[in-house]
């Protein structure tokens, strides 16, 4: 959709917006704007739509690209429709793992950044601070509490709590001290937000009880979102290889990053349990496992790893899939950004995780739940849809039911958006 065919359709929805703003975007763990074939996130496309809305846009971010490990390119020209956002960049130390110690230093430098540069920065009219940063993100909400600016805390991630499950055991002793003084920054943030705005019902309870406060009239739950997606043929020379490798076969997909939230080693397991002539496993994505991923799939003739994909190439993953897995180690109440993209496209789910997702999954049944770690219960639910076409076709029209109902964009973004004009106006009537 073009600039003005959206402008025109948020207009229809929403009416002219009272006045243009100036809103702050605080996120640095999206895809890079400088890479016009990557998919837009939730940040990204709300800065497309706002700037369609003719609201100024300032984005603070990071200059180390979260997806490639790589520092930005920031000589390079901004995608076309993220032109007329503001960008400012800070530099940290960079990571390599997600969940890392290096991470949360990466993160402690650019807040001290952020909290020296914003002081003498002119006053938007409302913030969005995104977590996981919790520390970033405290930052932006003590600049607002000086400025009396309203801010959306946008919840995403259940930081700093997840350290707990990923703590070496010999440092196991000192996970209680560092934990404290973690979340004691995470409740100030949450504690001072003039509205919380979370992915999952569980992580905005959790918020609220952490910081012992109290459920606020604007504290709101919005799923992340993507636009419905459209099986077509494949448009890529990643997707016809994976046509031509499946060779008609059941085919399983991962997608995602290979890190310890979302260990995809147990989809491999589960593919040494398969039948290789009746199902065909993808692996799209990149992160510190691979090479051990890669190592444990060596002998196995019916799993395919692609690599990092763009948009058009993961669109053609998608649309190939059968069914999507979402898999963890351990008990998460996240709700991953791979399962709506599944369901975008009229899949059904295989998920590990609790929480928000497994209540949707048993509430449309729009796929299978199976726990935590449980490789031979995930080759038997992969076996199950395969075996049986019409128990899968039942959960893939209930796939595209969930999907229309709980994470379409173009329901959702309308809503975020109406919430920041809301707030804005009446901040600026006290």
């Amino acid at each position: 959709m073009d600039a003005r065919a959206q402008a025109d359709e948020l207009t229809a929805r929403l009416g002219p917006p009272a006045r243009p703003l100036h809103i702050w975007m605080m996120q640095i763990g999206e895809p890079s704007p400088f890479d016009a074939q990557a998919r837009l996130h939730r940040t990204g496309s709300l800065c497309v739509a706002l700037i369609a809305r003719g609201h100024r846009v300032t984005w603070w971010s990071s200059a180390f690209d979260h997806f490639t490990k790589t520092w930005l390119r920031t000589d390079l020209p901004i995608r076309p429709d993220l032109r007329a956002v503001s960008f400012s960049f800070f530099k940290g130390l960079g990571y390599r793992r997600n969940v890392s110690l290096r991470r949360l230093l990466d993160h402690r430098l650019i807040a001290w950044q952020v909290g020296r540069t914003l002081r003498n920065q002119p006053r938007p009219d409302i913030i969005v601070a995104s977590l996981p940063a919790y520390d970033i993100a405290n930052a932006f909400v003590s600049y607002a509490w000086r400025r009396h600016v309203p801010v959306v805390v946008d919840i995403r991630d259940p930081w700093p709590d997840i350290f707990a499950k990923v703590f070496p055991a010999r440092l196991r002793w000192a996970a209680p001290g560092f934990l404290a003084r973690e979340r004691a920054i995470y409740n100030s943030c949450v504690r001072r937000a003039s509205a919380l705005m979370s992915v999952t019902d569980s992580m905005l309870q959790h918020a609220l009880q952490c910081a012992g406060r109290r459920p606020q009239p604007m504290d709101e739950v919005l799923h992340n979102w993507y636009h419905r997606g459209v099986a077509t043929a494949p448009v890529t020379d990643t997707g016809r290889q994976v046509l031509t490798l499946a060779k008609g076969r059941f085919v399983a997909a991962f997608v995602g990053s290979f890190g310890d939230a979302h260990d995809p080693r147990q989809l491999v397991a589960a593919a040494r349990q398969a039948d290789p002539d009746r199902v065909y496993f993808v692996m799209a994505g990149d992160g510190h496992l691979r090479q051990s991923l890669e190592t444990m799939a060596g002998d196995l003739r019916h799993v395919r790893f692609t690599g990092w994909l763009d948009e058009p190439a993961m669109r053609d993953i998608l649309g190939l899939a059968q069914v999507g897995v979402c898999p963890t180690p351990f008990e998460s109440d996240l709700l991953p950004n791979k399962a709506i993209l599944h369901l975008a496209a009229g899949r059904p789910i295989i998920s590990a995780f609790g929480g928000d997702l497994r209540s949707l999954i048993d509430r449309y049944g729009c796929g299978i739940n199976y726990p935590p770690g449980a490789a031979p219960e995930l080759a038997a639910a992969i076996r199950g849809y395969a075996d049986n076409p019409a128990a899968y076709a039942a959960a893939a029209a209930a796939a595209q039911r969930a999907f229309a109902q709980e994470f379409d964009s173009a329901n959702l973004i309308p809503r975020y958006i109406e919430k920041l004009e809301t707030m804005a106006t009446r901040a600026s009537r006290d």
